[in-house]
Formats: structure tokens, C-alpha cells, sequence
């Protein structure tokens, strides 16, 4: 978390230490937890995300273990901002065939696991991890976002080869919870199988958090 400011570090502390007592609780009552079982609420219709896609229920964290090199803070953040906007974090580590030590990015993958968090890892090049993916992303709206070159419009195309002909794109300002204005592109996708995916590109996750003006 070294790369988080000092209100992030303490709400991704929060953040971990609420979701080991849920997981906790649920173990004790014998059910999973449900995070959003009835979707947004109309309350929570006008967070940022919902600006993007009202009828989101799903977070994907999309993060590259090399070129650019793995990098947490993205992850961590867009944990956060899941719990701020109430819909459900997936993290999809890609380029999974450039890892330089599997058994590092095993390690990973076990430690948010172990707190909870449903995780992937795929590769665009090879296909490993895409069938699951496409599992997550099934019956679910779900916005994708990632920093450049994580390869996300390598996913979609794995997802659906026709996707840039079933998509529509907009430029939009979108307004933060510390009332910013943040401006970002939208890309809208009705992909094969039924998928509904929106991406939002031109955007960092500080601005998403409203920690930039």
C-alpha cells in the first residue's frame, strides 16, 4: 500500500478488516456474503460509476503482471472505490504469458483471495483464464477499467473478435464525490453471450476517487 496516500491506506486498512469480519460472520451463519444482492439502490443510482452505467452491478479491475509491470495501487484503489459505489470488484490480472515467476503472481492472487476478493488471471496471447472470466462477466452489467496498456481491449477481443462493431463510444463529464468534474471516454458493449460491458478509458483512479481536482 506504500503508493497509496495516507486516507487511502487507512480506508484499504478499513476496507480489509470489514471484509475478514463479513467473511467471518458468514462462516459462522453458513451462507456466503451478498454484497448486492438487489443491485443499486435508487440512492446510489447518481455515484460516478452509475453515471457511466446505471444498472452496473460489477466492478473489473483490469491489471497487467508485466509490461507495464504489476502494479497495486490501481487494484487496492478500485477496491475501495467498489465499496464506495456498492457493486460487487472482480480483479483481472492479464498478460499473464510475460509473467517473469508464476508462483510470484500465484502469491498475489492468494492473498486478495484470501480476503475475498474474486480474481483471474488470463492471457490474451495464450487464452488461459478467459473461459472464467467470461463466467464472471455473464448475467452481470459490469464496467472495466484499467490504466493504459493493461490490455483491455485485448480481453474484449478475446471476449467477442466482432467487438469494436457492437459498441458505442461518448465523451462525458462526470461528476466526483468531492464535485469535480472528471472527464473520461465511455464505451458501451453488447458482446456475444450476452455480455454487457462498459469500459471507461482517459481516466485515473484518483480522479475516480475524487482525490484530484
Amino acid at each position: 500500500m506504500k503508493d497509496l496516500t495516507r486516507i487511502e491506506q487507512k480506508q484499504m486498512r478499513h476496507l480489509w478488516q470489514e471484509r475478514r469480519e463479513r467473511l467471518l460472520a458468514a462462516e459462522e451463519q453458513e451462507e456466503a456474503p451478498a454484497l448486492n444482492d438487489n443491485g443499486p439502490s435508487e440512492s446510489l443510482r447518481e455515484t460516478l460509476i452509475h453515471q457511466a452505467a446505471p444498472q452496473a452491478d460489477q466492478l473489473v479491475l483490469v491489471q497487467s503482471v508485466q509490461a507495464p509491470a504489476l502494479s497495486y495501487s490501481p487494484i487496492d484503489r478500485g477496491l475501495i472505490l467498489a465499496q464506495i459505489e456498492v457493486v460487487e470488484p472482480l480483479i483481472c490480472l492479464t498478460k499473464l504469458d510475460l509473467a517473469e515467476k508464476r508462483s510470484a503472481i500465484d502469491k498475489v492472487a492468494r492473498l486478495y483471495r484470501e480476503l475475498g476478493y474474486a480474481i483471474v488471471l488470463t492471457s490474451a496471447q495464450t487464452g488461459e483464464g478467459i473461459a472464467s472470466l467470461r463466467e464472471r462477466l455473464e448475467h452481470k452489467h459490469s464496467i472495466m477499467i484499467g490504466e493504459a496498456g493493461v490490455g483491455r481491449k485485448s480481453l474484449l477481443a478475446q471476449l467477442d473478435p466482432g467487438y469494436g462493431k457492437r459498441g458505442k463510444t461518448e465523451d462525458r463529464i462526470l461528476e466526483a464525490s468531492n464535485g469535480a468534474a472528471v472527464r473520461c471516454r465511455i464505451s458501451s458493449f453488447e458482446l456475444a453471450r450476452g455480455l454487457e460491458i462498459t469500459t471507461l478509458e482517459e481516466i485515473e483512479m484518483a480522479c475516480l476517487l475524487g482525490l484530484q481536482p
